[in-house]
């Protein structure tokens, strides 16, 4: 793992455990969610050396797709009953991985539009800094002058 994606993992990490799962700050995610992290990633169940990558998305897409899914998993968490832990958050990974595609061409547009942006020459601009508005008359209106 490079630092970018250690930081993108630890953001995630983060943000399940206190937004989704609502853990304090003296609980940990179990391993088993963590490996389901991670293998939202790379489109398996959970992370495994041995099976194939079926998907490459990154650990900023997973917490987009987590983000884009907030209500969904707000409304289920509110209104489903669940045995343990475990079947939550398999339930909730399920939801985000529904999102996740979504989630992929929403980025992906978003660095096109960012690309055509920086792309922008605004060279001109400078020069309208300097443009000033002159009245040509000050005749006033004569219904105008009883209110003044």
């Amino acid at each position: 793992m490079t630092e970018k994606e250690k930081e993108q993992f630890g953001e995630l990490y983060r943000y399940v455990k206190t937004e989704v799962m609502n853990y304090d700050s003296k609980q940990s995610l179990p391993s088993s969610f963590v490996l389901g992290l991670k293998g939202l990633a790379t489109g398996k169940v959970v992370e495994n050396k041995r099976q194939k990558d079926r998907a490459n998305y990154g650990y900023d897409i997973v917490l987009l797709a987590f983000k884009l899914s907030k209500n969904k998993i707000s409304y289920a968490i509110r209104t489903k009953d669940f045995k343990s832990e475990q079947q939550k958050f398999h339930y909730i990974r399920k939801i985000v991985e529904d999102e996740l595609n979504n989630a992929y061409l929403l980025n992906k547009r978003y660095e096109e539009e960012k690309s055509k942006v920086d792309q922008i020459n605004i060279s001109n601009l400078a020069n309208n800094q300097n443009a000033n508005y002159i009245k040509k008359t000050t005749k006033v209106n004569d219904k105008l002058k009883d209110l003044w």
